[in-house]
């Protein structure tokens, strides 16, 4: 194979993994919310703010 050969092939390949990679980036969310969501009234989610708030009460005391 000669070397400008060689040279279009990696160049055509260069191509094809650029357009892999556009197709396979994730978009970047403004807010963690937007990238984790949030699932208000669920049961994990109201333990999770009962903890958060009994610990946020039990510092406020130490203080």
């Amino acid at each position: 194979m000669s070397i400008e050969a060689m040279e279009r092939e990696i160049a055509e390949l260069k191509l094809r993994v650029e357009k892999l990679e556009a197709k396979t980036k994730p978009v970047a969310k403004e807010t963690w919310r937007e990238a984790i969501g949030t699932a208000r009234g669920d049961v994990i989610d109201r333990e999770a703010a009962r903890l958060g708030a009994e610990y946020r009460a039990e510092q406020n005391k130490r203080d």
